[in-house]
């Protein structure tokens, strides 16, 4: 019994931080307005290769298209550790399995985050801008293609 209590204590510490990153989030009330989108590829390519390193697992490249994004992230190999090496793993988003996309602000630092998830709610990629007028313009593009999908 003597060994259960610590890991009480650690589990209890784990949940509190959590608790405490999930605080530092909140959520932005926002309707997608698609009327002044023109161009959604560009800006949907254009947002997700700009993000800001520091506050995003950024891809090694991206392609979007009428159906899908593609985001290239950079995965260390098994081995990594011991030898180094990695590989470019291709991400799939269809846009007809997307859900709505959603904006949060972080109180500690200036970092819009636009989080995507899929029509069942499992989160899969979180962008992030330094601007508000950027993660908006940024839904209003997503929103687009996924509408056009889902028809």
């Amino acid at each position: 019994m003597m060994g259960i209590q610590p890991m009480k204590s650690i589990t209890t510490v784990f949940l509190c931080f959590i608790i405490l990153a999930c605080s530092s989030i909140n959520r932005i009330d926002y309707t997608p307005d698609t009327s002044n989108v023109k161009d959604p590829i560009s800006i949907i390519k254009a947002t997700l290769e700009q993000q800001p390193p520091a506050y995003a697992y950024v891809p090694a490249k991206v392609e979007v298209t009428n159906e899908l994004i593609t985001l290239y992230m950079v995965e260390p190999g098994k081995l990594s550790m011991f030898i180094g090496g990695s590989s470019i793993v291709p991400t799939l988003l269809y846009f007809r399995n997307l859900g709505d996309p959603r904006i949060s602000r972080s109180t500690k630092y200036p970092i819009w985050h636009v989080e995507i998830y899929d029509t069942f709610g499992n989160d899969l990629y979180w962008v992030c801008t330094q601007e508000e007028k950027e993660a908006k313009k940024f839904v209003d593009a997503m929103y687009y293609m996924i509408e056009i999908n889902r028809r």
